[in-house]
């Protein structure tokens, strides 16, 4: 798997680039628009860098939990390995489409209109 790794490492990152490099090129014009971004698409964008740390977290308890501690020579699958590189390679691409697609204007948070206020006396 090492090997392997340092193979593909510079294939994949370069793929992941020109990914969102076109992504963002495509989007360009969406950013331009001057009406702000629907309430899912606003939520989307909010929760998906969260979604990154619980998959970065649960990575990290994996490894914890898979592996001896006292062991050097312990390692995850190579399967498994390169499912979690394309697991962060997608939540990369994901971000960067979030991010690069976003239409118009943003809204960080529309709050509800006030009531009228009552007139003293």
């Amino acid at each position: 798997m090492w090997s392997d790794a340092n193979d593909l490492s510079v294939p994949i990152a370069l793929a992941v680039l020109v990914v969102c490099a076109t992504v963002w090129r495509i989007g360009r014009r969406m950013r331009m628009a001057t009406s702000p971004s629907s309430a899912r698409v606003q939520k989307f964008r909010t929760a998906l860098p969260y979604v990154t740390v619980v998959v970065a977290v649960s990575v990290v308890v994996r490894a914890v939990t898979a592996l001896p501690v006292r062991s050097p020579a312990a390692h995850l699958t190579p399967a498994e390995a390169w499912l979690w590189v394309g697991v962060f390679a997608t939540l990369l691409v994901a971000q960067s489409a979030a991010l690069s697609l976003q239409t118009g204007v943003e809204v960080a948070y529309v709050e509800p209109a006030q009531p009228a206020a009552r007139p003293s006396s």
